[in-house]
């Protein structure tokens, strides 16, 4: 009796794998490839960062101190509250000058408020 389930169990899943390997013939990639390349930091002596608040929430940030070098760079924000999960976030805004003012949505109330973590990409 065992040697029979045995035998049906493979008689059984022989066609689902067969099935299931057919179905991948058609899956194909383009070119795969890794490497690395060292990137630079459009900024490196740090930012600084003011909230704007309107009736208790905050609507907007801004970040100053962004260094020349990073104009025409894509800007953005993330509001945290103590625990780091994201309550607000904003951009991307296109840097072009040294401060720039990023609007938040939704707007938390202030003292939910912990911390920001800002994102500079490009130029």
């Amino acid at each position: 009796m065992r040697l029979f389930t045995l035998c049906l169990a493979v008689a059984v899943g022989l066609p689902c794998s067969l099935a299931a390997a057919s179905a991948l013939q058609g899956a194909s990639s383009g070119l795969v490839g890794n490497g690395s390349s060292p990137v630079t930091a459009c900024d490196t002596d740090g930012l600084t960062v003011t909230y704007t608040t309107s009736g208790g929430n905050v609507t907007s940030v801004a970040v100053g101190g962004i260094a020349v070098a990073c104009n025409g760079a894509s800007l953005r924000v993330t509001v945290i509250d103590s625990s780091r999960t994201s309550v607000a976030s904003g951009g991307p805004v296109t840097v072009s000058g040294t401060s720039q003012t990023v609007s938040v949505s939704p707007n938390p109330a202030g003292a939910t408020a912990a911390g920001v973590d800002v994102s500079i990409a490009g130029p």
